[in-house]
């Protein structure tokens, strides 16, 4: 819903040239309420997969350590 009110201020500023104040500050905070939801999805995802990865780690320590492994070796100067 939200994108789709960018996208018609977005339409609104190319054919106008400038929107006004109110469109530009309601085009301003919905899109950083749009950002900061995505940030939230991408950190849900992000501790989903380590919640699986986790999982599979249990059931075969193989995959486990070798995530760790390249994990620590990547962090390593």
């Amino acid at each position: 819903m939200a994108l789709e009110v960018i996208l018609q201020l977005d339409i609104a500023q190319e054919n106008r040239g400038l929107l006004s104040p109110v469109e530009s500050d309601l085009r301003t905070k919905l899109k950083r309420r749009v950002l900061g939801l995505a940030d939230i999805e991408r950190a849900r995802t992000r501790q989903a997969l380590c919640v699986i990865n986790i999982k599979l780690g249990d059931t075969n320590t193989k995959i486990f350590h070798r995530r760790v492994n390249v994990r620590r070796r990547k962090n390593h100067i």
